[in-house]
Order: structure tokens, then C-alpha cells, then sequence
């Protein structure tokens, strides 16, 4: 009777009820499988998600071939960002009952939130073998396979949930991103269209056609959309705090006499690439960021860094374009400075090599989720190490050359502005789309971009220069992830400059 007692309470969504109800009966006898499994989904759907998933485990150790209880367990782990373990329990289930579609399912999504793609495909393979007309099953079998690099397989995959429902808006949104990604950025902005008229508040569309307008030049409406990304669209560090604060939100206000605090979102190459702004804005300017970029922004004259004190507005670094109403025609014109002394002690660390001086960075940070996209092995570079009369350098961060002939400077930069400084005593520096390149072309270095097929807005589609650094040349993938041309292009192309003396930002 205390069992159905708890199960109504909790089919009728009385969740605090149905927790007091199970609580007493496994307080009576803490070895009741179906009160552990009862409480356990109360407390889930009450947001108490570490408490769950102590009673949902202790449910499927004493009922192990109940599928329904490690399925359960799954979503509370999955819920707590333990995708390891949810996909064990959601494994289990599946063992215990092949035929458990959302168990299926919701084991392929944590299969691709581990990287495990390749899995991911076959487990939503056999969920659409149960469910062949869910459009769902069909989008996230599409998103394992964008995510194994089969766009063509996503594509289809997104076709065939639209074909069982033509306004289905996740759909519409995968299949514009995947189209995107096979750099047909007009199509991708059809279908972001499609999913926002479905569904009008659907920010992470919104955010996605920000992308594909800024992609093709489309600056106005671009970065317009682009402050979707505070809607919940993408995750952004500290955006939530920010906007809790009671601070306004600068949108262009006269800033004489007032006080402003602009703080970082999203990687370090963002923050840089604003860096630019600054020196158009009025007022008391003071700059939340992170020990490494720290020293670098305060050589902008009147910047202070940190957060204290009380200020009149706050904006995300982010959004500087879109209050300043950027176009491509009116980006201004990037001009941070490395201190002459700081200068002129790397020119006499690096006194000591004849000929032209490189530096290299082949990998971006691992915390970006799509990292794999623009980063490669040091080993897909080795061939730049054989064109001759160069000294290559290495300025990738965490991480060293296997080649003696590669020399590291990393350890005697502890942070942007040494590594600023390091770059201006070099004469070309090739990199991934990482802050080091950003850094170069924002102090006017010569840099060449190594840049992945799909593009990034910032980068533009076909285009081998940059209106947002003009010492930069960008060399991009002509085929998806396949960078061994890449760097065989870059390899002539310094061969060439070297023979006939060119400058390296030369064409």
C-alpha cells in the first residue's frame, strides 16, 4: 500500500510527496528495491540529482535484471555530467532488454558526448531498427555521424527525419549545420530559417544562422544574431553571473565619466581579436580576464584589468562588433604593442640563428568541443621541417616537438605578452586558428593561418587573406580534415618565397 501511496504521488507530478512517501518506507527497510527506485526518480525530478542517483544505484544493485532501474540511473548520471557511467548503466539495460528503444538512444548520446562516434552510429542504428519512423531516432543518428565525419551519411540522416516530418525544427537546425559544414553556408542559413518559422524561440538556430550570415559578410544581421548566444544557444563561462548582477548592458551609451567593465566569454584568440575596440571607447575601462592575458591588455593605455569595485555597464567582449555596428569595411585596425624591452631581449635570445626564424602551433586547447576538427599531429608538419635554411621554433603550448630540428620556446613564456614578445623577434609564424595566431596578426607579424575546410566565421568563406589582420594569409582545407595539402601547399609555397627572397605576408 506505502508503494502505490508513493507511485501516485509521483505519476501525479506531487514529487515532494512521493519523496516523503518512499523516504519512510526505505527508512523501515533500506533493502526495498522499489522504494531505493521510487525515491531515487522523486529526488531526480525534484533537481536533486546527486541524492538520485545514490538511491536509483542502490535500487539496480539489489534488482539487477530490472532493466528500467539502470536506465533510470542513467538519466541521473547523465543529468550530473557523468556520461562514462550513464553509459554503462544504459549499457546494462540495453543487455538486459535489446528492445528498449530509449535506453538504445539515449546511449547513443552519451556515446557522442564521450567522442565515441564511431559506437554512437551502430547504437542508433538499432534504435531506428525498433522505431523507423522516429524523426528523433533519425537526428541524433545523424549527429553520431557528423560527428564520425560521414556528412554525407548526416545529411541523409537528417533528409529522412524530415521526410517523416518536414517542420520538424531540431532537423532543420542539424541538417543546416552539417550543410554548413560542407561549406554550403547558403543552404545552412535556408534551413536555420525553416527551424526559427517552426519554432520562434529556438536560440540555438538563431545562434547558428549568426554564424552563416557572419560566414558569408553578413555583419549587420550577423552579429545581431550572434547575441542569441545568451539564450541559452551555447555554453558561456561566467555570462550568467554577469547578467544576475543588476549591471546594465552596454549597447553604445555615452560612456563619459562612467565606468564599464568588459569581460572575456569565450576563448582567448576572441578575446584578443577585440582587443582592437578599446581604444574607441570613452570612460573608465576595466577588463575581467584571466592571469595570461592580463599583462598584454594592460598595455593598452587606459585599460585597468580586474573587477572590482562598482560600474555603471558591463558588456561581453563579444558583442563590441555589434554595438560598434562592424562591417568588413569599418573593422578597425588591430594594433596592440610589445614593450621595446621586452622586444629587444627575445631579438638578442634568438641573435644566435642565421636565417629566417618560425615559429609553430599545430594544436588548439582540448576543451573545445570540435578541437579535432582544427588541430593535427606535430607529425603532419614534419614535412615543413625539410624545406632548408630555416630555423623552426616551437610556440605550442603543453605540448613539444618530437624533432630536435624544432626548437621550443614555450618554457620562457609565461604568458601572452611574453609570448607576444617572443613572436616579434620571429620573421613568419604558422599556426592552427589558435590565440597564437591571433596574437601575431594582432602585433602585425606575418602569420599563415592553417584553417579547416568548413571555415570560421571570422575567416570567411574563400578567402586567402583576413579583413580582420592584414599581415595574415590563410591556407584552408580544400577537402574535410585532410591537412597533408595543406601543409604540402604551405611547404611550396615557402620554398618559393625563400628562392626568389619575397617577404613572407606576400601573395
Amino acid at each position: 500500500m506505502m508503494i502505490r501511496n508513493a507511485l501516485a504521488h509521483l505519476l501525479a507530478g506531487r514529487f515532494a510527496e512521493a519523496e516523503l512517501a518512499a523516504r519512510s518506507i526505505v527508512q523501515a527497510d533500506a533493502r526495498q528495491p522499489q522504494a531505493n527506485f521510487l525515491l531515487g526518480l522523486a529526488l531526480l525530478q525534484s533537481g536533486k540529482t546527486g541524492e538520485a542517483i545514490r538511491f536509483l544505484g542502490t535500487a539496480a544493485s539489489l534488482k539487477p535484471e530490472d532493466a528500467h532501474f539502470h536506465y533510470n540511473l542513467g538519466l541521473a548520471l547523465q543529468r550530473a555530467g557523468r556520461s562514462g557511467d550513464a553509459a554503462a548503466s544504459y549499457e546494462k539495460a540495453v543487455g538486459i532488454d535489446p528492445a528498449f528503444f530509449e535506453a538504445l538512444d539515449n546511449f547513443g548520446i552519451v556515446l557522442q558526448e564521450k567522442g565515441d562516434f564511431g559506437r554512437a552510429v551502430a547504437v542508433h542504428g538499432k534504435a531506428i531498427e525498433l522505431q523507423p519512423e522516429n524523426p528523433g531516432a533519425w537526428c541524433n543518428l545523424g549527429l553520431a555521424l557528423q560527428g564520425a565525419g560521414d556528412l554525407d551519411g548526416a545529411l541523409d540522416s537528417f533528409g529522412k527525419a524530415l521526410s517523416i516530418n518536414p517542420a520538424y525544427p531540431e532537423a532543420l537546425n542539424n541538417l543546416g549545420f552539417a550543410l554548413f559544414e560542407k561549406g554550403r553556408a547558403e543552404e545552412a542559413v535556408s534551413c536555420y530559417l525553416g527551424a526559427l518559422a517552426a519554432r520562434i524561440d529556438y536560440p540555438k538556430a538563431k545562434f547558428n544562422l549568426s554564424l552563416a550570415l557572419l560566414l558569408m559578410g553578413n555583419y549587420g544581421q550577423g552579429f545581431e544574431h550572434y547575441e542569441s548566444r545568451f539564450s541559452g544557444a551555447v555554453e558561456l563561462s561566467g555570462c550568467g553571473e554577469m547578467f544576475r548582477s543588476g549591471i546594465a548592458q552596454w549597447r553604445g551609451e555615452d560612456l563619459e565619466g562612467k565606468r564599464i567593465l568588459v569581460w572575456m566569454e569565450q576563448g582567448l584568440g576572441d578575446a584578443i581579436m577585440m582587443l582592437r575596440y578599446f581604444p574607441m571607447m570613452k570612460g573608465e575601462i576595466h577588463v575581467a580576464c584571466g592571469p595570461e592575458l592580463e599583462r598584454l591588455v594592460c598595455e593598452i593605455p587606459g585599460i585597468a584589468s580586474g573587477d572590482g569595485g562598482c560600474f555603471d555597464f558591463h558588456c561581453p567582449i563579444m558583442s563590441l562588433p555589434h554595438v560598434f555596428g562592424t562591417t568588413i569595411e569599418t573593422i578597425p585596425v588591430p594594433a596592440l604593442q610589445v614593450p621595446e624591452s621586452m622586444r629587444l631581449e627575445w631579438k638578442r635570445k634568438l641573435s644566435g640563428f642565421s636565417g629566417p626564424k618560425i615559429g609553430l602551433v599545430w594544436a588548439g586547447g582540448k576543451k573545445l568541443r570540435r578541437d579535432n576538427l582544427r588541430s593535427m599531429t606535430s607529425e603532419t608538419l614534419k614535412p615543413l621541417l625539410e624545406v632548408e635554411g630555416v630555423n623552426f621554433f616551437s610556440l605550442q603550448k603543453d605540448g613539444c616537438f618530437p624533432d630536435s630540428r624544432v626548437i621550443d620556446l614555450m618554457g620562457d613564456c609565461g604568458d601572452l605578452l611574453d609570448t607576444a614578445a617572443c613572436i616579434s623577434s620571429l620573421d613568419l609564424v604558422i599556426s592552427v586558428d589558435t590565440a597564437v595566431a591571433h596574437l601575431a596578426g594582432a602585433t602585425g607579424k606575418p602569420v599563415w593561418l592553417m584553417n579547416r575546410f568548413e571555415s570560421e566565421w571570422r575567416w570567411m568563406k574563400e578567402r586567402d587573406d583576413s579583413p580582420w589582420y592584414p599581415s595574415m594569409r590563410i591556407f584552408t582545407q580544400k577537402r574535410p580534415r585532410d591537412w597533408d595539402e595543406v601543409v604540402s601547399r604551405m611547404k611550396n609555397e615557402l620554398s618559393i618565397l625563400l628562392r626568389t627572397g619575397s617577404h613572407f605576408s606576400e601573395k
